[in-house]
């Protein structure tokens, strides 16, 4: 009997020993899920943040760029892994989802594989290097009536970013490596602001514009002067027969959200009869034209926005952040002769921001935006290709001797808080001149920091041929 129970006792010891075991195995294989699971995860987060990193720094790429170009610009995508004849994900990826997950690309010692030529690529063959991984970015237009993928119609684009960061070693990939890639792929649409896509070399917003004119020297005309810049146009000297382009444009556009439209009454009351030709375009002599209705009816619907005192203002404290050149309070700006205060240039444009009055008491050239919160005086000699914003007390004095614009002002008295329009100013005498030129307003344009309407991250459940899990 009592062998027999001893007997009984070791099975039941064998059956717990076995039990435990299997708990054991159990608890280790569990274990072992749960840190492949950790390390997919944290994997898939490092790929997420080079992916979003990555879009940031394409964004700011995007700035002082046409996106017709962009968009244009062709590209060749390498093909790395075989039999990716139906290149779907080439449709607005910047590179096969496939090979992001299986290429070893810091150990590539070719480019190899396989050339999709494609169009809007922001980064290079093998992507863009950053810490703990690379990216790979690319710009495709959003639908549009035109049906015309490399032409923009509307500012607004898709940006596409593939984040890759390298996994841990251990999962064979099908290309020989001892690590498959952690890849995260997100979308972003953006939307480029062009409310001050304007289309005259002078706009002033407003009820009623103080105008005064003095001497006949001064020009403002406008003939879009394509590819011209301000040393052509003072070589072949004054006149509306010296622009390149056919489109015309009033020289003064005057905006009034409430309907008064007593601004042009103002400008052509101050102009005496031998003043009418120094006011050349569209309108007729001497050429100034209310737009407002035109504007309010753009089929552009940022064209709007400049009718709203509080939209202007807002644009006013964005471009202070963002500007390149910063300025505070009120400045007597300028230097002497061959050695004038630069501003950007034409090969490398810049925002310029006054936080206050700036009083242009020397010789400055420049190009990009220009925004003057409080007067704009041009005592001295301002060349400046681009656009300039004097948005605050909307009061424009030009009274030098060698001051020329190619591109666009933009005046507006902003009164109160929340503001409303009140009237502006503009004197004009002296060797002034005004050339309109639209290509070096959507320069201008351009540097704004462009605007993320949405954005996503991109899975196999939302487009499954932007998966990264298949491989072959």
């Amino acid at each position: 009997m009592r062998q027999e129970c001893s007997g009984f006792a070791l099975v039941i010891a064998l059956i717990i020993a076995l039990m435990l075991s299997l708990l054991c195995l159990s608890l280790t294989l569990s274990s072992m899920k749960e840190f492949q699971i950790s390390n997919e995860f944290e994997s898939h987060e490092r790929a997420l943040q080079i992916a979003e990193a990555g879009f940031n720094l394409a964004r700011q790429d995007l700035r002082g760029n046409q996106l017709d170009q962009l968009l244009m610009q062709p590209g060749t995508v390498r093909v790395f892994k075989p039999d990716q004849t139906a290149p779907n994900w080439a449709r607005r990826n910047p590179i096969s989802p496939i090979d992001a997950r299986n290429i070893d690309f810091e150990h590539m010692t070719s480019t190899g594989g396989s050339a999709i030529s494609v169009t809007g690529l922001l980064t290079p063959t093998l992507g863009t290097v950053l810490e703990g991984g690379r990216y790979f970015a690319r710009i495709t237009d959003n639908p549009e009536a035109d049906n015309d993928p490399t032409r923009d119609e509307d500012g607004t684009i898709y940006l596409r970013v593939i984040g890759i960061a390298q996994g841990l070693p251990g999962e064979v990939t099908s290309s020989g490596s001892n690590r498959k890639n952690a890849v995260a792929i997100i979308e972003g649409v953006l939307h480029r602001d062009t409310s001050f896509d304007m289309t005259a070399p002078m706009s002033f917003l407003g009820p009623r514009i103080n105008a005064e004119f003095g001497g006949q020297p001064f020009l403002i005309d406008g003939y879009d002067h394509v590819d011209m810049s301000a040393g052509d146009l003072d070589k072949m000297g004054k006149g509306a027969d010296k622009h390149t382009d056919p489109l015309e444009f009033p020289a003064v556009s005057c905006l009034d959200p409430n309907g008064a439209g007593g601004s042009v009454n103002d400008i052509k009351l101050s102009l005496n009869q031998n003043q009418y030709d120094s006011l050349v375009g569209a309108g007729g002599s001497p050429s100034v034209v209310d737009d407002t209705n035109e504007v309010q009816n753009s089929p552009n619907p940022d064209a709007r926005n400049v009718l709203d005192p509080s939209y202007l203002a807002s644009i006013a404290r964005k471009l202070a952040a963002i500007a390149d050149l910063r300025y505070e309070g009120d400045q007597s700006l300028g230097g002497n002769g061959q050695d004038a205060l630069a501003l950007g240039s034409p090969e490398d444009p810049k925002i310029t921001y006054v936080h206050g009055n700036l009083d242009v008491s020397g010789s400055i050239v420049g190009a990009g935006l220009l925004l003057v919160t409080g007067d704009l005086k041009g005592n001295g000699s301002l060349i400046y290709e681009g656009l300039i914003l004097v948005l605050g007390t909307g009061n424009v004095d030009f009274g030098g001797s060698n001051n020329g614009v190619l591109g666009g002002l933009v005046a507006a008295n902003l009164v109160g808080s929340p503001p409303t329009f009140g009237p502006t100013s503009l004197k004009m005498h002296g060797n002034s001149d005004f050339y309109f030129r639209g290509d070096s307003i959507r320069m201008a344009v351009s540097l704004m920091t462009m605007r993320t309407i949405s954005w996503r991250e991109i899975t196999p459940e939302i487009e499954p041929v932007a998966s990264s899990t298949p491989t072959l």
